[in-house]
């Protein structure tokens, strides 16, 4: 019975602890070339689209945390399985995983939490992003959940990446002149 109760609860950290966790995690850094004051409004309506919910942080300075359980890869494609992000965008290891032939480990709930802060550098802007991925891990036992807990792990960097080359394109693309047509 207590096997059960286990996998029924689970422990959601306060927003507090959740930013404070995410900003203590390395950061993936670009500088645009545009100043904080256009960086910054186009970042956060962006990771806003991207299903972020954000809130300002007095962690640090000029900075954003938010959350999300809806990522999407480079392409712009949702991501769904949550072996594969835990695999391609984490630093955890799944390989110890497998207890035994007849049980396996299903990650459910995979939520991630995200990091920005903008600087001024020169006549740009340098934005921070990161990422702390977490999920609750049930070990199933010929299909019949036996227990289960709470668990998380940093970014690689590659998805962080991806996000900040796709908010640079769009800065770009907005900067862009219009092309006038004369008739």
């Amino acid at each position: 019975m207590q096997r059960w109760l286990t996998l029924a609860l689970l422990v959601v950290p306060s927003a507090a602890a959740q930013q404070k966790r995410i900003v203590d995690t390395p950061s993936v850094t670009y500088v645009f070339a545009q100043p904080c004051n256009t960086v910054r409004p186009a970042a956060l309506a962006y990771f806003q689209q991207e299903d972020f919910a954000l809130i300002a942080s007095d962690l640090c300075k000029d900075c954003v945390a938010g959350s999300t359980k809806h990522l999407h890869d480079a392409a712009g494609h949702r991501l769904l399985n949550n072996g594969k992000i835990i695999d391609t965008y984490t630093t955890y290891s799944r390989q110890y995983e497998k207890p035994s032939p007849v049980s396996w480990i299903a990650h459910t709930h995979l939520h991630t939490d995200a990091a920005l802060s903008f600087m001024p550098e020169g006549s740009g802007c340098e934005m921070s992003l990161h990422f702390k991925f977490g999920w609750y891990g049930a070990e199933l036992w010929l299909g019949i959940p036996i227990e289960g807990d709470y668990a998380g792990a940093y970014s690689n960097g590659k998805l962080e990446a991806a996000y900040l080359l796709t908010l640079q394109q769009q800065i770009k693309a907005r900067e862009a002149p219009q092309s006038l047509s004369i008739h």
